[in-house]
């Protein structure tokens, strides 16, 4: 046997590989799902679309202190998830771009899913019911618990954006949502459209 057989610290090429990927599964993840939400925007036709690193997401999450943007809570960097602001979901057509990117714990990310924020469904932070939280009101599916005076016709109500502005990146994620669709001339159809995403939504006072 040779010294460098003697010496390794794996049985194998297949091994040492098993290895590395265990040491770097959690970059491979990320690269992975970079790769797949890159496809699904291209595959729908989602303009604006802008290829970003790994590195890139880390050091968006890091600066962030790896706090979710709708609920607060800091969540381990290996359990952020990667949530599109503005979904990729057809229904919205957001881009799959870092400008459109923000961190959200599982939670707050499986609620929310395709739909748009203060349209269809209302951060924690401001005042939506949390996923873990069985006290509050729910409905079939998820966090579709929107009170309709958190907008008016012409967006958010100023109450809404003041409460936003002690969480800034909540505030600029609702700013790239509403800048989003204010672009697209949403007719009041397609607004109502958007709306009944969030099934089964009651307000406040009919909730209780």
């Amino acid at each position: 046997m040779s010294t460098a057989r003697r010496n390794a610290k794996h049985c194998s090429l297949k091994c040492t590989q098993t290895a590395s990927a265990a040491r770097n599964i959690v970059s491979i993840r990320l690269r992975t799902r970079l790769g797949q939400s890159l496809r699904k925007a291209q595959k729908l036709g989602n303009h604006g679309s802008v290829p970003f690193s790994v590195v890139d997401w880390l050091d968006l999450a890091e600066g962030l202190g790896y706090r979710c943007t709708y609920c607060g809570r800091v969540t381990e960097p290996e359990n952020l998830h990667m949530d599109h602001i503005v979904p990729l979901h057809p229904s919205s057509g957001g881009p799959h771009a870092l400008h459109n990117i923000t961190p959200a714990c599982s939670g707050c990310n499986s609620s929310k899913k395709h739909r748009p924020i203060l349209i269809a469904w209302a951060p924690p932070l401001l005042g939506g019911k949390p996923r873990w939280d069985k006290s509050a009101p729910r409905g079939k599916k998820g966090n579709p618990w929107l009170p309709t005076d958190w907008r008016d016709a012409d967006g958010p109500v100023d109450s809404v954006l003041q409460a936003a502005r002690l969480h800034p990146e909540l505030l600029r994620a609702i700013q790239v949502s509403e800048e989003f669709y204010s672009k697209k001339n949403l007719s009041p159809a397609e607004l109502t459209s958007l709306q009944c995403l969030a099934s089964g939504f009651a307000p406040i006072d009919e909730a209780l």
